[in-house]
This record gives structure tokens, sequence and C-alpha cells, in this order.
């Protein structure tokens, strides 16, 4: 996953978007399911 603080700020700006992919790395290092990150 790209975890560059560049890339961070981009995506918190809107201005690329996160792919499936990453949401499932970012869910699994969060130990968190990808639907409890997606139902905001």
């Amino acid at each position: 996953m790209n975890t560059g603080e560049k890339y961070i700020r981009r995506l918190e700006k809107g201005e690329v978007n996160i792919t499936i992919k990453n949401l499932l790395k970012l869910s699994n290092a969060l130990h968190v399911p990808l639907t409890e990150l997606l139902s905001v």
C-alpha cells in the first residue's frame, strides 16, 4: 500500500481515490472490518 505522507494528504483532500485493494490492506492493518470502515 502506498502510505507515503503525500499520498495520505492527497486522500484526505479528496485529490485521489483509494482502491479496494488498499482499503482491504488498511482494514487489516487497523484490525477493523471493511464494512465498519465504510459505514460512515
